[in-house]
């Protein structure tokens, strides 16, 4: 990950943060995703597909789904 650039390195750790440990979020967090360059609907995209995502994964593995891929 180390030839990632500054944005892309950010919306990875934004990611990981959502599915990990999303309460740990700041205003800081944030601060600096927008800095990096996208605007607060940006954001809130980013966040929302990730929010999405996780909770996709997590209702399919409560269910014992087993996704194939």
């Amino acid at each position: 990950m180390d030839n990632l650039s500054s944005l892309d390195a950010l919306t990875f750790e934004h990611a990981d943060r959502l599915t990990r440990r999303s309460w740990t979020t700041t205003e800081t967090h944030i601060r600096k995703l927008r800095e990096a360059g996208p605007d607060d609907n940006g954001i809130l995209q980013l966040t929302t597909l990730c929010s999405y995502l996780s909770f996709e994964n997590r209702l399919a593995a409560g269910l014992g789904i087993v996704r194939e891929g």
